[in-house]
């Protein structure tokens, strides 16, 4: 529709899962635009959040919607741009972005930082940078395609934001174009690092210290005094927080209509550091229960080390409804367990519960082995059945680093017998003890990563899973990625592309040759230069640089990175390099994108949607055939999921394992091709 006092056009609707033009860049349309979240109700305290994982290990910019995504006109997401200087951006909470503690099967993790205009004035934002940051912390594939990327003219005005060598945003138009902030409303920045795989933090980011670089928010009109930079640092929060909920199965008696039944339990975070706590809630509706802090604290919180805070819950059945059966969900940024499941039960629908503890009682969230001895190492733990009826559960092993230690690797009872998949049972209260033993003989690893899989008939917890190391400490060598392709390069520009060195082991691994073979070798180049040394469960970032001089045509140029290691199990592993060199002027690749149906965490035995209907042609007249896309996927060990096609815009993959997938698509229009990923994550 027609604003006739600005002459502009309007979109008059917001679908969900767009992005809507709450926050324009005068006028810029929704395709593009940056989501906008509402102001909330209550104060919120700003630290490190799951969002959804996504596939690149940078900085992501959710802004999310406005208010709501159902609103009727995008009028309602504020009032048009005005010039009178009362804006006011102040940081939510605190005005530092901490970084979480390391997840040993998510690599990838989130923190975020929120900014709201408190202000009457609307407040823009005219730079965003991430600055003397690791190169573990930088902006993302999806946050650079919807804004660093975009060229948007609505009503004849170019936005054009311009970058440095980091992808960083400079500026966003040296005409004054910015992000707007309307007053009231909050925009929520989010950053992705990548971390060490093993559990250990990057160097550059060493627990404790504040290096890991500044994030400098520049604003216009904003009320920020001084040079009118948000400077907010970038920390590490230390020893990650640990979630313990007691009990984690509320039973109430046989209901009686009307009658309310009360009953407790504790959030406590026993971890040395803090942990974010994002939401309490039943996992289904249920008017007849309620949930209340006795305190009554707001979510979200940060529970520093050791804080405790109570839950009352209420149950007033009506007549008709006179028994229960649901869950309590919490959520929180705890590097082990992000979601706690309370079973929510009446006596007359008993259910078990599983709990998995240490020698101490302690909830077990990950097994260290001892160092071997006379060829075997074990380690013990507890099962018990905290629930009102009979537990079953049974065993699994599954993301074994490297698959052929399952055959070192059983778990034996408190006779020292093999249970090995058989189904085992618990009544109401009764605990009985287990060792996880690692015994590799003659010819196998001498050690081994993976998860320990308990599958249960608890309601609530129906699977169990727990990280191990075992073993000798000597390397395990992995690769990131074992193909590294360019797509179409202009002559002298050189490009690099990174893939990272693991060392998922307990000694270190020497890399003592990267050697780059074949008949375009010379076009490639390797850094940091061979020999290098990577630390115990650590990684080490490899870059490749490919560069042509001149081409009087279209050129395809191969060649192949070998890597030369001191793992005795895996001691060489290449990797693939594929570019393509051009002149100016000639077809330019096609923009690649990944739409995914759903949200994460996606759950085993769901089904995602893929769909390459996002990407687009760069060229005029555009020439792009995504009926011709070609799409792969990688899985996590134990799994025999593929995907429904092999081309197509649009296919589908059914997850029957949990862990971390990640779905490649190529897009190609005439003689040039783009390649994209994307992560999904699965519990």
């Amino acid at each position: 529709m027609r604003d006739p006092a600005r002459g502009r056009t309007r979109r008059a609707s917001v679908a969900p899962g767009t992005w809507p033009a709450a926050l324009r860049a005068r006028g810029a349309s929704a395709r593009t635009s940056p989501m906008l979240r509402g102001s909330s109700a209550h104060p919120q305290t700003s630290h490190a959040f799951p969002m959804g994982p996504m596939n690149q290990r940078f900085l992501s910019a959710a802004l999310a919607a406005c208010a709501a995504l159902a609103l009727s006109t995008v009028a309602a997401c504020g009032s048009d741009l005005g010039d009178v200087d009362t804006a006011q951006l102040e940081c939510v909470g605190n005005c530092e972005v901490a970084l979480p503690a390391p997840n040993p099967s998510q690599l990838s993790r989130t923190a975020f930082v929120r900014l709201t205009n408190n202000g009457g004035a609307p407040a823009r934002i005219t730079g965003l940078s991430v600055a003397e940051s690791s190169p573990f912390v930088g902006f993302d594939d999806e946050f650079r395609r919807r804004v660093l990327n975009s060229t948007l003219q609505p009503d004849g005005e170019a936005w054009d934001p311009v970058l440095n060598d980091n992808n960083n945003i400079t500026s966003f138009d040296p005409n004054g174009i910015a992000f707007v902030i309307e007053p009231g409303a909050t925009l929520q920045i989010d950053l992705r690092v990548t971390l060490q795989r093993g559990g250990s933090l990057n160097p550059e980011c060493p627990n404790g210290q504040a290096d890991c670089g500044t994030l400098r928010i520049e604003t216009r009109n904003s009320g920020v005094s001084g040079d009118g930079i948000i400077r907010v640092p970038i920390r590490v929060a230390g020893d990650g927080g640990q979630l313990a909920v007691d009990p984690t199965q509320l039973v109430f008696s046989d209901g009686v209509a009307n009658v309310p039944q009360t009953t407790e339990f504790v959030i406590q975070n026993i971890g040395t550091g803090p942990v974010f706590l994002e939401e309490v809630r039943l996992g289904a509706p249920d008017e007849n229960v309620t949930i209340r802090e006795t305190s009554n604290i707001s979510l979200p919180i940060t529970m520093t080390a050791g804080a405790r805070f109570t839950y009352r819950v209420t149950w007033t059945p009506r007549a008709g409804e006179l028994s229960i059966s649901n869950s309590i969900v919490i959520r929180s940024d705890d590097a082990i367990n992000p979601t706690i499941n309370v079973g929510v039960s009446s006596t007359g629908d008993a259910a078990p519960a599983v709990e998995v503890t240490d020698e101490a009682e302690t909830p077990l969230r990950q097994l260290d082995f001892p160092p071997l001895e006379d060829g075997r190492s074990s380690v013990p733990f507890n099962v018990r059945n905290t629930g009102s009826a009979t537990l079953t559960f049974s065993y699994s092993f599954f993301n074994l680093i490297p698959e052929d230690a399952r055959q070192s690797l059983r778990i034996e009872d408190a006779d020292g017998l093999s249970v090995g998949s058989a189904q085992q049972t618990l009544n109401p209260g009764q605990t009985r003890g287990y060792r996880l033993v690692f015994q590799p003989g003659a010819g196998g690893s001498p050690a081994v990563n993976g998860l320990m899989r308990m599958t249960t008939n608890d309601p609530v917890r129906t699977r169990v899973e727990i990280p191990f190391s075992a073993g000798e400490a000597v390397p395990l060598f992995d690769l990131s990625d074992t193909d590294l392709r360019w797509g179409q390069i202009e002559n002298n520009t050189p490009s690099p592309r990174e893939f990272l060195v693991f060392n998922n082991g307990r000694g270190n691994l020497e890399v003592t040759g990267m050697e780059i073979t074949g008949t375009h070798a010379a076009l490639f180049s390797v850094s940091p230069e061979a020999p290098l040394t990577v630390g115990p469960r650590s990684s080490e970032i490899i870059t490749v640089v490919y560069e042509r001089e001149s081409a009087p045509t279209l050129e395809n140029h191969q060649a192949t990175l070998t890597l030369t290691t001191t793992d005795e199990a895996r001691p060489t592993a290449t990797v693939n390099l594929v570019g393509i060199s051009t002149q100016a002027g000639v077809t330019l690749p096609p923009t690649c994108v990944i739409n995914a149906s759903g949200s994460e965490p996606y759950a085993v035995g769901g089904t995602v949607t893929l769909d390459a209907g996002g990407s687009s042609s760069n060229n005029d007249p555009p020439d792009l055939n995504l009926s011709q896309s070609a799409w792969f996927a990688t899985r996590p060990d134990g799994s025999r999921a593929t995907l429904s096609a092999e081309r197509g815009q649009t296919v589908s993959l059914a997850f029957d394992s949990a862990g971390t997938w990640t779905v490649f698509l190529t897009v190609v229009e005439r003689e040039a091709e783009t390649r994209c990923q994307r992560t999904l994550f699965v519990e």
